[in-house]
């Protein structure tokens, strides 16, 4: 079978609902709570990089499904 993407980037625009720098405030404010509680937080701490990544990028006021764009990006 051949592969298909659901999603097709190209075609999103990505309007800003809940912005990643949003998205990333909240993922940063669990992080620093975890570590407070002395709490590992695998699956938070790399969504949190994640959405630094789109906003070293300069796509910050995406809305948070923008991710993809990360996620595809060549290695």
């Amino acid at each position: 079978m051949p592969s298909r993407r659901l999603i097709q980037p190209s075609s999103l625009p990505f309007k800003p609902g809940a912005r990643v720098t949003t998205q990333y405030k909240d993922m940063r404010q669990a992080c620093e709570l975890g570590a407070l509680l002395g709490q590992a937080l695998p699956a938070t701490e790399l969504g949190r990089d994640l959405y630094r990544q789109l906003i070293d990028q300069g796509d910050g006021d995406l809305d948070h499904s923008a991710l993809i764009r990360v996620l595809q990006r060549p290695r």
